[in-house]
């Protein structure tokens, strides 16, 4: 029987800076990720047709964040 609830959205968000290389050097990306978040959190609402806090994954290469969250292979098909 198929199911009468709608079906769940997800968004995974990633912001990588390439420190390492000066020539692809972006401007801000996990400054823009965050005001995305924010986009897809506060202005979808009623959540039942947007985004939950839960329903968004970001992840970054800034120094200071957790293993969990840096943007590499296994976090990403996770």
């Amino acid at each position: 029987m198929a199911s009468l609830l709608p079906p769940k959205k997800k968004a995974l968000l990633i912001a990588i800076n390439y420190s390492r290389t000066l020539k692809l050097r972006l401007m801000k990306p996990q400054k823009e990720v965050k005001v995305l978040r924010h986009l897809l959190e506060a202005q979808l609402k009623p959540v039942s047709e947007g985004y939950g806090y839960s329903d968004i994954t970001v992840l970054t290469d800034d120094a200071a964040t957790k293993p969990e969250h840096q943007p590499t292979r296994a976090n990403i098909v996770r």
